[in-house]
């Protein structure tokens, strides 16, 4: 890789909702940043999850994530999640998209 281990903070507004399994990412992230660096980023939240998936993929195409699997992917990639937010993260045709606003702390 790169640029391992060479940031402190990595921020991914309005990226994640472009993949489903967020394993790669996650990992890829984690090479990057530094000890203890910090993760920031947002998710589509799917509010009606079902049982052994972790995200779905919406009609606009782009994917929604079960906020619980979205934390246990951190934690299997080797963070900590600090904060997790809910709110509207934008607005598609005047409605208000629900998504998660999580931040990480990478860890030993």
């Amino acid at each position: 890789m790169l640029f391992r281990s060479a940031y402190d903070l990595i921020v991914a507004a309005d990226v994640l909702c472009y993949f489903g399994e967020l394993a790669a990412a996650l990992e890829a992230a984690r090479g990057a940043l530094r000890p203890a660096g910090v993760l920031a980023f947002s998710v589509e939240r799917w509010a009606s999850p079902q049982a052994g998936r972790g995200y779905t993929l919406q009609a606009h195409g782009r994917y929604a994530h079960d906020e619980a699997a979205v934390m246990q992917a951190l934690k299997n990639s080797g963070f900590a999640p600090t904060q997790a937010t809910r709110g509207a993260l934008r607005l598609e045709s005047g409605k208000p998209v629900e998504g998660v606003i999580v931040v990480a702390r990478k860890t030993a």
